[in-house]
């Protein structure tokens, strides 16, 4: 009986290890797959980091001051939203004031886009690369694809305020340089 005794208290540690391990292995799995970032972008702290990260993707990110922005924010967009999530891209947005009144704008670069059969009316083909536009009530946006990589820069409209041609003519020129200049860098 004593032997009983031994054998059924080694049959208890080792449940209690088995049950310790896997308690365990819940909260190491938890803690590495929970979505840390559940939008699948992460602020960038400034516009270096911007930089830096944009650099190491080979998705050139343009001079800070490309656009007359204020509150200028950054973001690192990523490929899940998990902990061990990859840049593939990134953003910068910001306000400008034009009139009197306060238009959101935004570049946005993602890495290696595949190319799609629908795309908004030509602008332009500037160095080669065509240009697109998309203008409505809701704002303006332009896109193009260098080296693989989509960029797009637009602007939205202030939901209280209907874009007038002026406003429309403004933007569309503001855009246009940008997108240029961004195809520069490739150059």
């Amino acid at each position: 009986t004593a032997m009983k005794q031994k054998t059924g208290k080694k049959i208890g540690k080792i449940i209690l290890l088995v049950i310790l391990a896997a308690v365990v292995g819940v909260i190491v799995y938890t803690a590495l797959t929970w979505p840390v970032h559940p939008s699948l972008q992460k602020p960038a702290e400034s516009y270096e980091q911007l930089s830096q990260t944009a650099k190491k993707l080979g998705v050139l990110a343009p001079p800070e001051d490309i656009l007359p922005w204020k509150q200028e924010e950054y973001s690192i967009y990523l490929s899940s939203p998990g902990r061990f999530a990859r840049p593939t891209g990134w953003d910068m947005a910001g306000k400008v004031i034009y009139d009197g009144t306060t238009y959101p704008v935004y570049i946005l670069a993602l890495r290696n886009t595949e190319k799609h059969e629908e795309y908004p009316p030509l602008r332009e083909n500037y160095k080669t690369v065509p240009i697109y536009v998309q203008s409505g009530d809701g704002g303006v946006k332009m896109q193009f694809i260098v080296e693989g990589h989509l960029y797009q820069v637009g602007m939205m409209a202030p939901p209280e305020s209907a874009l007038t041609q002026d406003v429309t003519d403004y933007f569309d020129g503001l855009l246009q340089a940008a997108c240029r200049e961004i195809i520069d860098l490739y150059s």
